[in-house]
């Protein structure tokens, strides 16, 4: 379980990383798709814009790491909980 939670942190690195390449290489502000993407898979983006901050490109992917691992958390335990009923029911 804790290999897997690694891993959720991994894709939040990467995601966040992939998120700064992209605003370095194109402006987001032009793009409303982009931004409704970047609500969903960044969650400072939300956060910082309702309490009208900046966020530097390095906090993006720190923040991304533990909140990812937070969401991998709690679906291992979704799935170990299933799991353990499943066993029950047998």
């Amino acid at each position: 379980m804790k290999r897997r939670i690694v891993l959720w942190g991994s894709v939040g690195f990467i995601v966040g990383g992939c998120w700064v390449i992209l605003s370095w290489a194109i402006p987001i502000s032009t793009e409303p798709i982009l931004w409704s993407l970047a609500r969903l898979t960044c969650p400072i983006v939300p956060v910082s814009m309702a309490l009208h901050f900046g966020v530097k490109w390095y906090w993006v992917v720190l923040t991304n790491v533990p909140a990812y691992a937070l969401v991998g958390l709690a679906v291992e335990a979704l799935m170990q909980l299933r799991n353990s009923f499943q066993a029950v029911g047998r």
